[in-house]
């Protein structure tokens, strides 16, 4: 069986285990960075305090009550999620 048979194979029967060698599949756009009334914005949106916050989105209280006061910016994995915890609060299990 040739490669490109085993490929029609395992598309057919839904086996292959998807890679970026072989499937594109379109990225999210970048997200733009959050002002501390943004965060807030967010944990208010939640009903939470800071610390409850915090613990939602795992980060220690004080990083939270910093994005707040604007002394730290939240970057990487942790913007992502605030600005899908921003869009659809309910993932976070609160509100």
């Amino acid at each position: 069986m040739s490669r490109a048979d085993r490929r029609d194979q395992t598309v057919e029967t839904g086996k292959q285990k998807l890679t970026l060698r072989t499937a594109t599949l379109p990225l999210p756009p970048p997200v733009k960075s959050l002002t501390p009334s943004q965060v807030r914005s967010i944990r208010a949106k939640l009903n939470v305090s800071q610390p409850v916050f915090a613990a939602m989105i795992n980060i220690p209280t004080v990083t939270a009550a910093s994005w707040e006061r604007g002394r730290r910016k939240p970057t990487g994995a942790a913007l992502r999620l605030l600005d899908i915890a921003r869009k659809h609060p309910e993932v976070l299990g609160a509100g």
